[in-house]
């Protein structure tokens, strides 16, 4: 009795063993070894947007707010004209400003479809043409807040140096 019962165990595990080979061989593409009862690529693209909703949604806020108050800057500092012995941080103010829009307006879309359509954009040229593009923005926005910190060191140095002769010229008088 006992060993039949061994021989059936064995069996049911053969069995269960070979089921499981046959069923998985069965549910593979044999051309491409991927699962034949695989999602849809608009599948697979929902719901990697719905895990990175929150980075969409921020990107969106960024975009808008980003797009207002730079067009803003520009028009206001483009009207300003009483600002003539600081004309260089105003031009500085609205190149930035320029340069700010551009990522709004060209950039930041274009992630937000990329959010989107992770895996079925398939331009190598579009992709190429806007990472190039948020690339030459970073580093023009960089190199103009780095110029505008400069400019504006070099000023204050010599305002006080300025100051600082005025007061010595007064302690002299």
């Amino acid at each position: 009795m006992e060993k039949s019962t061994t021989v059936d165990v064995l069996n049911y595990q053969e069995d269960n063993y070979s089921n499981i080979l046959r069923n998985s061989t069965l549910q593979l593409n044999s051309s491409t070894l991927m699962p034949a009862l695989s999602l849809f690529l608009a599948d697979i693209e929902y719901n990697e947007f719905v895990r990175r909703c929150s980075d969409f949604a921020i990107l969106i806020i960024l975009l808008s707010i980003g797009t207002v108050g730079s067009v803003h800057t520009i028009l206001v500092y483009w009207r300003v004209s009483d600002m003539q012995e600081r004309f260089h941080i105003r031009t500085l103010i609205i190149w930035l400003s320029a340069v700010d829009f551009t990522t709004c307006a060209v950039v930041m879309p274009f992630e937000a479809i990329a959010i989107r359509f992770s895996y079925s954009i398939s331009s190598n040229v579009a992709c190429k043409l806007f990472r190039s593009i948020a690339h030459v923005t970073i580093i023009s926005s960089w190199l103009i807040l780095t110029v505008m910190a400069m400019s504006d060191t070099r000023i204050s140095t010599v305002y006080w140096s300025l100051q600082s002769q005025k007061y010595i010229v007064q302690l002299v008088k």
